[in-house]
This record gives structure tokens, C-alpha cells and sequence, in this order.
């Protein structure tokens, strides 16, 4: 994962989601994410830092069940919310969330 910085960029991916009126202030300390294809945005057992927006990309949620099987819970393109729950409940994730192609998110702490 490499994070962005730069305003402009993030005030494009900003528009690309339709979230101008979201991203617009500078109250919010937001940076960007870059996934390649095969990583993980989140993994079972590690605390979600971060609320995060996919942009654009292809992801997939799943959990794999005690005998080996994965069981698909969405697989979607941005825009698409991810660690709402985490968020008002802090707890580990129970799933992993993988980038099946490269993915941008923005991510707020």
C-alpha cells in the first residue's frame, strides 16, 4: 500500500467518488491509498485504523471457514464504504478485504 498526500490528487479522487461536499473541508485529515491487485485492505484480527472510501478498484470481501472454504460476502467497485462497523464498534475485522485490481481509497483516521 502506498499512501497519497497531495491535495490535488485527492480532491480528483474526491470528485471521481461524488464526494466533493464530503472532502471539501479541511477540517478532515484524510490521505489516499494505493492497493495493488492481490493485496489486502484488511485482515481477520487486526484492528481497522482507518474509515475507508473505495474510489475505484474491484475488491472482495470473504471469510474462510474453519474447514479451508472461502465464503464470499460482496464483491464490489468503488465508491464503497469499508470499516463503518469497525468504526462505531472497535473490534477486530473478521474478514479480509482484497484488492482484485489496483484500488484507491481515500482513508480517514
Amino acid at each position: 500500500m502506498k499512501r497519497i498526500y497531495d491535495k490535488d490528487i485527492l480532491f480528483d479522487w474526491g470528485q471521481k467518488a461524488d464526494l466533493q461536499s464530503v472532502f471539501s473541508s479541511t477540517a478532515i485529515d484524510f490521505f489516499g491509498c494505493l492497493y495493488e491487485k492481490g493485496e489486502f485492505l484488511s485482515q481477520p484480527c487486526e484492528e481497522a485504523e482507518y474509515l475507508q472510501i473505495v474510489v475505484s478498484g474491484t475488491i472482495s470481501i470473504y471469510h474462510i471457514r474453519e474447514d479451508g472454504t472461502r465464503y464470499s460476502l460482496a464483491q464490489g467497485q468503488g465508491p464503497f464504504l469499508l470499516g463503518d462497523m469497525e468504526f462505531y464498534q472497535p473490534s477486530p475485522s473478521l474478514f479480509f478485504v482484497e484488492a482484485l485490481t489496483d484500488t484507491m481509497t481515500l482513508a480517514i483516521p
